[in-house]
């Protein structure tokens, strides 16, 4: 629930903070895990070994992910894929300015 809530207010943020300095980040690779409770992560601090991956619970949910059409793998009712995202980080929500892509390298 405090995620979903900091979505909204994550959203009136982006939109106050439209006409200021460009912090958009651009991650050419990297992994995004989303587990049973629905939130797709932006793995900031890399993922463990194994399959499937881990990541904390600290990177930032990404605001608006949907998996339909992107290439990922799915095991133990986890899913992750590693994508080109485009964005920036609002406290714990990542909003995309881009759709996901397949990664460049």
């Amino acid at each position: 629930m405090r995620r979903l809530a900091a979505a909204a207010g994550a959203l009136v943020v982006a939109v106050a903070l439209a006409g200021c300095a460009d912090t958009t980040q651009a991650y050419e690779r990297i992994t995004v895990l989303e587990g049973g409770d629905g939130l797709a992560l932006l793995c900031l601090d890399g993922t463990g070994g194994g399959e499937p991956p881990a990541c904390s619970d600290d990177n930032p949910a990404i605001m608006g992910w949907d998996w339909i059409g992107l290439e990922h793998q799915e095991a133990g009712g986890v899913r992750w894929g590693e994508f080109r995202i485009v964005g920036e980080q609002y406290g714990d929500m990542f909003m995309m300015f881009e759709p996901p892509a397949a990664p460049t390298r």
